[in-house]
């Protein structure tokens, strides 16, 4: 009500003012207008939007003692421009610094900008991007702020009274599959949009901060959407380049190759070999990994005694650097009942490498032929997908 009220303001003071620019009013909440500063940041890069410290700085705004602010420098462009808005405390360091770990306090607002177009905005100053609504947005600006929504609704939903606790893991657990479940709200919005930058900044914000580890079936389907539309954007070049299969992780649907590994038991066992009849989870873990060895015994051996006779696997492939330590968390986690192998190099385990991935838990999962089913399931989830394949 109180942003309303803002907006109805601003257009009874600027009635008059030519169209044309970025501007708006701040509600301060008990700051000052000095305090503030707003900077207009353009992303040249996909690995730019919705990061911190990159981008590049096109103008700077002011507030009024009111709270208002207005964009004076910007440039001509025969095509709309993707724009972050950052709103910064006085004498912060690098204007281009965006806080995002909570979107409810996100300090930036992404903007899409056609020249000649007048973009007005209120919110409020220390909930910038939540609170921030405009008056008669763009299509292309509202498809932008319902993202800005659904992103707010599943952070709710999902992440805010989670947390990666590294010595709790009941709680290791939970974030991730709340960090998962996130992700995948996040997709939708990004394959049904048809605006490029919509469909970006979702994949930015389901990347949380972290890589594109998790996301590279997304990813993949991303970039087989826009190539076709926009092969020579540089933004979709980005985002392709993510997705050529010398750079990302192994998808559903490829074949596992069929390295030799070494065994736990002795010698060297080829993956195809080592497959079940039916379907094999290819578990990656190690002794040091929290969730890692809760999911051994609360979720592996309990499938394997109840689905192995019906054609269910297991194969272990452990992050180790050392025999015995791997050997003793095999033993007290009782999952001696499946093939284990490891390099013993840790975290330069080569198998890791060869698939692309750096994060465990980690697991595939393979048909009789090692083609990958689905990747990544854990506890319940994990279950269900056994029980209904196996059926």
């Amino acid at each position: 009500m109180r942003i309303s009220i803002l907006l109805l303001f601003i257009l009874s003071s600027w009635l008059c003012t030519p169209k044309g620019s970025i501007r708006g009013q701040l509600q301060l909440s008990g700051s000052t207008a000095e305090e503030w500063k707003l900077y207009l940041i353009r992303p040249m890069r996909l690995a730019d939007i919705a990061s911190s410290y990159t981008g590049d700085i096109i103008d700077s705004a002011t507030l009024e003692a009111s709270g208002k602010f207005r964009f004076k420098g910007l440039p001509k462009s025969s095509s709309a421009i993707f724009y972050e808005i950052v709103l910064q405390k006085r004498g912060e360091r690098f204007p281009n610094r965006l806080t995002d770990d909570d979107p409810l306090l996100s300090n930036y607002l992404p903007i899409l900008y056609s020249e000649g177009e007048t973009i007005l905005i209120s919110a409020e100053a220390k909930a910038f991007q939540a609170t921030a609504q405009m008056h008669k947005p763009s299509a292309a600006n509202a498809e932008l702020l319902l993202l800005r929504d659904k992103r707010v609704e599943t952070f709710r939903q999902y992440l805010q009274s989670k947390s990666a606790d590294a010595h709790d893991e009941e709680k290791m657990l939970e974030y991730a599959q709340a960090l998962e479940a996130y992700r995948n709200a996040l997709h939708t919005p990004a394959e049904s949009t048809s605006r490029l930058y919509v469909a970006l900044l979702a994949l930015q914000w389901a990347k949380a901060g972290t890589d594109y580890e998790r996301l590279a079936e997304f990813v993949d389907g991303l970039c087989t959407k826009w190539r076709t539309s926009l092969p020579d954007d540089p933004f979709v070049k980005d985002l392709c380049l993510l997705s050529d299969p010398s750079n990302r992780p192994i998808l559903v649907g490829d074949l596992v190759p069929n390295e030799g590994l070494p065994l736990l038991s002795g010698g060297t066992g080829e993956i195809r070999r080592l497959l079940g009849p039916k379907l094999t989870l290819l578990d990656f873990w190690a002794s040091w990994c929290a969730p890692c060895r809760k999911e051994n015994r609360n979720t592996l051996v309990p499938l394997w005694s109840e689905y192995h006779e019906r054609g269910f696997q297991i194969i272990g492939y452990a992050l180790e650097s050392d025999r015995k330590l791997w050997e003793k968390a095999i033993q007290r986690d009782s999952v001696h009942l499946w093939p284990h192998a490891s390099h013993l190099q840790g975290d330069e385990a080569p198998f890791l490498k060869t698939l692309r991935l750096t994060t465990i838990p980690a697991n595939l999962l393979l048909d009789a032929q090692g083609k990958i089913l689905a990747k990544n399931l854990h506890g319940e989830e994990l279950r269900r997908f056994v029980e209904a394949y196996l059926k």
